[in-house]
C-alpha cells in the first residue's frame, strides 16, 4: 500500500459525513434514548421481580435463546438485569448502524455512479474503504459513550458502565470490518445489505446456542453460557460482564479480528474492478413467469426474502412465547411493575401480539419505501416508460406492505396459538387479536406515504421518526414513560384494545379512513411530480 492510495481521504470523510449529518445523529440519539428510558423503567422493579423474571428467563431453554448470562451474585442488580434482557436487542442496532454506514459510502456509491465520477479525480483505490471505515469507528465510539452516559444517569457505577458501552462499541466497529467485507464481494448494496444481515442471523444463532447449552445456576439464579458463545462477536460482548467481571481483556478479541478482517477487505478492493463484485451476478431465467407480468408480482419478487425473514423470525419468536406462556401468566401475575397489563397468561399474550404488531410497523415502512431505492437508480423510470402507471405501480408496493403487514402478524400470532396450551377457540382469539392490530398500522402506513409523495428526498428520515413516535408514546411504552394520557393518543396503536372483545369498531373505522385519506394524498403528490431523486 502507498501514500497515493489514500489520496484525498480527508475529502472523501468530509462528504461522508455531510452526507449523514442527519442520519447519525438520528442512530445516536435513538440508541441512547432506548437505553436511557429502558434503564430508567426497569429500576421500578424490585429486587423481587427482578430475581422472579430473571429464574423464569433462565430456566426456560427457550428464553435463553434472547437473553445474555447472569452470575448468582448479579441477580436483583439493575445493570446486569438490564444487560440480559436487551444486549441482544441493542447489539443489533449498533451492528446495523455500521454496516449501513459502510454500504452507503463504498457499495452505494459504486452502485449509483459517485464512485466512478470521483476516480475521475484524485482519488485512491483505498480512500473510499478507509473514509467509511472511520466515519463508522468515530460512530461507534461516540455509541460508546452515549451508552454509558445512559447508564450512569440511572445510578450505574461508573466502570461498569463503560464496560458496556465499550462492549457495544467495539462490537458495532468489528461489524463495520465484516460490511467492508460483504461490500466487496455483492454487486449491489441491496446485496451487501443481505450478506450482512445474514453474517448477523448466523452470529446470533450461534451465540444463541451457546446460551441455550449453558449451566443453569442453582434455583434458577441465572446462567453461565457453553464454549460455543466464544465462536460469536456477540458472545464476546456479553463474556465481558459489565457491572460484574468487567472484562476488558476481551477487547483484545474485537481489535484483532477488526485488523484481519479489514486486511482482507483491502486485498478485495484489489481483486475487482469498480462496480463489481467478487461474486458474480446471477443469471436470471430467459423469460419471465406469469405472476411477474404485472407490477404487484415484481414488488413480491424484489421483497420475497425480506418477507420470508419477518415471517420465519416471527413464527419461531411466536412459537417461543406460547410455549413459555404459562409461566409468563404466573410471574406477571404476582408484578408490580407492569400495573397497566392486565394479569393474566391470555391477557399477557394479547398484550404481546399488540406490542409485536408496532414493530412490524418497522416492516411496514421499509417495504413501502422500498420504492424510494428503485427510484433513486433503480429501474423505476424503466418500468414506467412501458404501459405500467405511476398509480399501479405505487398500488402494488402499498397493496404488497399491507398484505405483508398481515401475514407476519398473523405469523406471530399464529406461533402462539400453536404453541399455547389454550383450546382452539382462545388460539382463534390470537389470531383475530394479531389482525385487528394491524388496522393500527394503516394511519401510519398512509402517513409515510403521503410524506413519499410529498417530500421524497427526506421522507425515509421522516418515515423513521413516525414510526419511532409512534412507538414510544404508544400504550407499551407511554405508561412506564409516566407519559399523559392525551399524549399517548398520538400515536395510532393507544386507540385499539388489546383484547379483542374490547376493540372499538369505530376507532378501527376511523383509523382506515385516515390511512386511506393520507395513501390518497401520497399518490396523487406522487403522480403530479417529477422523479427527482
Amino acid at each position: 500500500m502507498k501514500k497515493q492510495d489514500y489520496a484525498n481521504n480527508k475529502t472523501l470523510l468530509k462528504l461522508a459525513i455531510r452526507r449523514d449529518r442527519i442520519k447519525i445523529p438520528i442512530w445516536l440519539l435513538s440508541i441512547f434514548s432506548v437505553v436511557t428510558l429502558i434503564t430508567r423503567v426497569y429500576g421500578d422493579f424490585s429486587v423481587q421481580d427482578m430475581k422472579e423474571i430473571t429464574v423464569m428467563a433462565s430456566t426456560s431453554p427457550g428464553m435463553r435463546l434472547l437473553i445474555a448470562p447472569l452470575s448468582p451474585e448479579s441477580v436483583g442488580e439493575l445493570g446486569q438485569f438490564f444487560l440480559m434482557r436487551m444486549s441482544a436487542i441493542i447489539a443489533v442496532l449498533v451492528a446495523m448502524m455500521s454496516i449501513q454506514l459502510i454500504i452507503r459510502h463504498t457499495r452505494n456509491n459504486e452502485e449509483t455512479g459517485c464512485s466512478e465520477l470521483l476516480s475521475s479525480t484524485v482519488v485512491g483505490r483505498y480512500s473510499s474503504l478507509t473514509s467509511a471505515l472511520i466515519l463508522a469507528i468515530v460512530s461507534n465510539i461516540i455509541v460508546s459513550i452515549l451508552i454509558a452516559l445512559g447508564l450512569v444517569l440511572n445510578g450505574l457505577s461508573l466502570e461498569g458502565s463503560l464496560v458496556a458501552g465499550a462492549s457495544f462499541g467495539a462490537l458495532g466497529i468489528l461489524f463495520s470490518a465484516i460490511a467492508g467485507i460483504t461490500a466487496q464481494l455483492s454487486e449491489s448494496s441491496r446485496g451487501s445489505n443481505g450478506l450482512s444481515a445474514i453474517i448477523i442471523g448466523v452470529l446470533f444463532v450461534l451465540n444463541s446456542i451457546g446460551n441455550v447449552m449453558g449451566t443453569v445456576n442453582v434455583d434458577g439464579m441465572g446462567f453461565e453460557s457453553a464454549w460455543a458463545v466464544w465462536i460469536s462477536p456477540l458472545g464476546w460482548a456479553q463474556q465481558m460482564h459489565p457491572f460484574d467481571q468487567n472484562n476488558w481483556w476481551i477487547l483484545c478479541f474485537f481489535i484483532v479480528s477488526f485488523i484481519l478482517l479489514t486486511r482482507i477487505a483491502f486485498v478485495l478492493v484489489n481483486h475487482r474492478d469498480v462496480g463489481r463484485g467478487i461474486l458474480s451476478a446471477r443469471k436470471g431465467t430467459p423469460t419471465a413467469a406469469n405472476w411477474l407480468k404485472n407490477p404487484l408480482g415484481l414488488t413480491f419478487r424484489l421483497q420475497r426474502i425480506s418477507l420470508a425473514s419477518w415471517i420465519i423470525a416471527l413464527l419461531f419468536l411466536g412459537l417461543i412465547f406460547g410455549a413459555a406462556s404459562t409461566e409468563f401468566g404466573e410471574i406477571v401475575e404476582d408484578m408490580d411493575a407492569f400495573p397497566h397489563l392486565q394479569r393474566t397468561a391470555e391477557m399477557f399474550m394479547f398484550s404481546l401480539i399488540g406490542l409485536i404488531a408496532a414493530v412490524v410497523s418497522i416492516f411496514t415502512m421499509l417495504s413501502i419505501l422500498r420504492i424510494y431505492s428503485e427510484e433513486n437508480g433503480g429501474p423505476l423510470e424503466s418500468v414506467l416508460s412501458t404501459a405500467v402507471s405511476r398509480t399501479k405501480i405505487f398500488l402494488s408496493y402499498i397493496v404488497f406492505s399491507m398484505l405483508g403487514t398481515i401475514a407476519i402478524i398473523g405469523s406471530f400470532s399464529f406461533g402462539i396459538a400453536l404453541a399455547s396450551e389454550g383450546n382452539f377457540s382462545q388460539g382463534l382469539e390470537y389470531i383475530k387479536a394479531g389482525l385487528l392490530q394491524a388496522t393500527a398500522i394503516i394511519p401510519i402506513a398512509g402517513l409515510i406515504i403521503a410524506i413519499y409523495g410529498l417530500f421524497p428526498k427526506v421522507s425515509k428520515t421522516i418515515s423513521w421518526l413516525v414510526v419511532f413516535t409512534a412507538l414510544m408514546l404508544g400504550p407499551f411504552f407511554g405508561p412506564m414513560l409516566n407519559l399523559s394520557e392525551s399524549v399517548q393518543k398520538i400515536s395510532p396503536f393507544s386507540h385499539i384494545a388489546v383484547i379483542p372483545s374490547d376493540i372499538s369498531y369505530m376507532n378501527v373505522t376511523i383509523l382506515l379512513t385516515v390511512g386511506f385519506v393520507f395513501a390518497i394524498i401520497g399518490i396523487k403528490s406522487f403522480n403530479n411530480r417529477n422523479l427527482s431523486l
